[in-house]
């Protein structure tokens, strides 16, 4: 080292005796402490306390002697059990046949034997009437007017007359209870000629 100036005095690692040799100490590390992470922890309401509701000596006394409500119980039964009450218990309805009128008599077109509504109206009370009275037998007359032929008007009436037994028949008169005949133009009653195409009724 030259006189006058200073020289730096290198630092040498420390060194370990040991019986074995000579150990070097190992660098230390600094290590910078870690913060732990910020938890937000939810916040919590306190509960709102209830307001209860205290009844007084009066009230009590006031529901103890009250009267308990009726309370209306609709228990409905079968309607298996209905029905057959309802038909132990009905009275049984005879519906009388309203009295015929044998004189009341109904008209047709010229040269036909066709039956008109009237004439089927007039007919089933006739039926009516007769299921209920099976002693009485009738007869039916055809009538015609005075335009044509004597003999055709004549076979033209029996039609007539068979057409009205054969609609009692179908709704269940027996056929001997009811004869039938023509009067032709023999009868002709009315001056109206649509009068005298007719049916007359006559209780034997």
């Amino acid at each position: 080292v030259e006189s006058g100036s200073t020289a730096p005095i290198a630092k040498t690692p420390s060194r370990v005796k040991a019986s074995s040799g000579t150990l070097e100490k190992p660098a230390v590390t600094k290590v910078a402490a870690m913060t732990p992470p910020t938890v937000k922890r939810p916040s919590v309401k306190a509960p709102v306390p209830r307001k209860i509701k205290t009844q007084n000596s009066e009230t009590i006394a006031n529901q103890a002697t009250a009267k308990p409500k009726k309370v209306a119980i609709n228990v409905k039964r079968p309607k298996v059990e209905r029905a057959f009450e309802e038909v132990e218990t009905r009275s049984p309805v005879v519906r009388k046949a309203a009295p015929a009128n044998w004189n009341e008599e109904f008209n047709f077109g010229s040269g036909s034997n066709k039956l008109n509504d009237k004439a089927s109206r007039l007919l089933r009370a006739n039926v009516r009437w007769l299921n209920q009275n099976p002693s009485v037998t009738i007869t039916i007359q055809g009538h015609t007017d005075a335009i044509g032929d004597e003999e055709a008007n004549m076979r033209l009436g029996q039609r007539r007359a068979d057409a009205a037994k054969a609609f009692m028949v179908r709704k269940g008169i027996d056929s001997s209870r009811i004869e039938t005949s023509s009067m032709g133009e023999q009868n002709t009653k009315y001056e109206s000629n649509r009068k005298n195409r007719r049916i007359e009724f006559i209780k034997n």
